[in-house]
């Protein structure tokens, strides 16, 4: 990468980054790993047309200014490894009851927006007949067994208490107000020029697949049909 003085400006690139820097504001972005499709027969023996390749777009920094809010918080908390950290997490209004009650689960298909909430399509682990997949399933959908699904952590498990902040960086301080009801007030002071925070007012629960090698196979095998 190219080293810039003091008070200059640059601009670098190699294969998998790309440096702007600019007085005191660096921003770094990530590139992602080139996609090469290739569509071949049914028996998998003939290629049908010649290969091409797309490049996702650069992972972003967090701490370009440009960035919407939306993008920023999930940068930020995407650090702590527990899921996708969605802007909007109440489901739909207008999705199945049965579904809001519980909210994005294991076995989900749908489209993640940085500022939407998510768009459900369906779900893997349930029957086609189930109530949270009346918007329909694919053609010859197959459903997986919940039976072979195993899970590292269980949803019976409290993992964080009422009222639990979860906060990137970690040098972000809560001071509370209130006696923890309705009327609860939160502080938050950080010596850190950006931050994101999520307070979970009714704690929650976490659900890990253990083999996740079984939705990688299935999506290798179905994920044709759903597009």
């Amino acid at each position: 990468m190219a080293s810039i003085g003091h008070g200059g400006s640059g601009f670098s690139i190699n294969a998998r980054d790309i440096t702007n820097i600019g007085r005191d504001q660096v921003t770094h972005y990530h590139a992602s790993s080139p996609l090469t499709v290739q569509l071949v027969s049914p028996d998998g023996r003939q290629a049908l047309a010649n290969p091409w390749t797309y490049d996702p777009l650069p992972i972003p920094c967090p701490n370009d200014p440009n960035l919407h809010g939306s993008v920023r918080y999930s940068l930020l908390l995407l650090s702590k490894r527990e899921g996708y950290p969605l802007w909007y997490p109440q489901p739909k209004a207008k999705l199945p009851p049965e579904y809001r009650t519980t909210g994005v689960r294991i076995g989900d298909v749908g489209i993640v927006r940085s500022n939407t909430p998510f768009d459900y399509l369906f779900n893997v682990c349930q029957a086609a007949n189930h109530p949270i997949n009346s918007y329909g399933v694919p053609d010859g959908f197959i459903a997986i067994s919940e039976e072979d699904v195993e899970l590292s952590h269980s949803a019976e498990d409290i993992y964080r208490n009422p009222g639990t902040p979860v906060v990137v960086p970690g040098s972000i301080k809560l001071e509370t107000d209130g006696t923890g009801d309705t009327n609860q007030v939160y502080r938050f002071t950080s010596p850190d020029a950006q931050g994101a925070i999520l307070v979970l007012p009714d704690g929650s629960w976490r659900e890990e697949v253990a083999n996740i090698a079984l939705f990688q196979r299935y999506a290798q095998k179905h994920s044709e049909k759903w597009f």
